[in-house]
């Protein structure tokens, strides 16, 4: 077995000393008032260089215990576990580029310049929010919280909404983003299928078309299209366009949608239908449906089975 590098022996000794730290303060409750624990000795914690690693954990991970840059590499050594460098080399990965000015996770800033703005060095996108670091900071956005301008939505969610995750009121309408509507297409490549669908806030972004894998719709009286699954347009509004099969159109035919609720198992209608037989489209409006299936049939066939 492969014996550990110094920086692995001191990471694992870093770590082992959080865990007790965090645990110290959630079993003894350090931080509260009241007399608390004398000075540490060498052995229970002293940091002779300041740099938040106990001199102990420095002298058995190869770190300087009395230098708070042992490698000289301009980042503190705490600091490199956070970078995930090494804190006994200037250049961990040997790449000719000091660790300073190195881009750990590749988000297009410096290990430096991220630790300077409080972004962690070791991932691309610190707050989670599915903008990365470099595009918040060159947008305005804040790179260390989801929602930057704290209106109710976070920003990667303002991006795809076509909204300013630095602006409460992106359209200025004197609605905060997160109470006000918004409108998303969406469209279903392999059918041709689309559906514009509005709700307040980033529930839009919930909304999904999908093909139905229901085998059963195939026996629906006078069918003309596949299922087209509807998802996530609870308390929102939609319009949806279906292509039907124009060979099966006659004189006597008029293509109308069937919605399957399939929480409720109710057969509906849609708010608003209008055919295109010249492209083969029926576009309908529906509101409030978490989860259905739609499907165009010929009027006249489905009728004349059912009533």
């Amino acid at each position: 077995m492969p014996a550990q590098s110094s920086f692995q022996t001191a990471h694992y000794l870093w770590s082992a000393f959080a865990i007790v730290v965090a645990v110290t303060f959630a079993t003894t409750g350090c931080a509260a008032e009241g007399p608390q624990p004398a000075a540490a000795t060498a052995s229970e914690g002293l940091d002779s260089d300041h740099d938040g690693i106990p001199d102990l954990v420095e002298i058995a991970g190869g770190p300087d215990p009395f230098s708070a840059d042992t490698d000289g590499d301009g980042i503190n050594d705490a600091d490199e576990f956070t970078c995930a460098t090494d804190p006994t080399m200037s250049d961990t990965d040997g790449d000719g580029i000091n660790d300073a000015d190195d881009d750990t996770d590749g988000d297009g800033i410096s290990n430096a310049d991220e630790l300077a703005a409080g972004t962690n060095p070791a991932r691309a996108d610190t707050d989670r929010d599915g903008i990365g670091d470099n595009d918040e900071a060159t947008s305005g956005a804040n790179s260390t919280v989801a929602d930057s301008d704290g209106d109710g939505i976070n920003d990667g969610d303002e991006k795809e909404l076509g909204t300013d995750p630095s602006r409460v009121d992106s359209d200025g309408n004197g609605i905060l983003d997160g109470e006000d509507t918004h409108t998303r297409e969406v469209r279903l490549d392999s059918t041709g299928a689309t559906m514009s669908v509005t709700a307040i806030g980033a529930a839009a972004l919930d909304a999904g078309l999908f093909e139905s894998g229901d085998v059963s719709l195939s026996g629906i009286p006078g069918l003309m299209s596949v299922g087209i699954a509807l998802r996530g347009v609870r308390n929102a509004s939609a319009t949806v366009t279906i292509p039907y099969d124009t060979s099966l159109v006659t004189t006597a035919s008029a293509p109308f949608a069937l919605i399957f609720d399939d929480e409720t198992g109710e057969t509906l209608r849609p708010i608003s239908e209008q055919a295109d037989p010249a492209a083969g489209m029926l576009t309908i409006r529906v509101e409030d449906l978490s989860e259905a299936t739609i499907v165009v049939v010929d009027q006249v066939t489905w009728l004349a089975v059912w009533q």
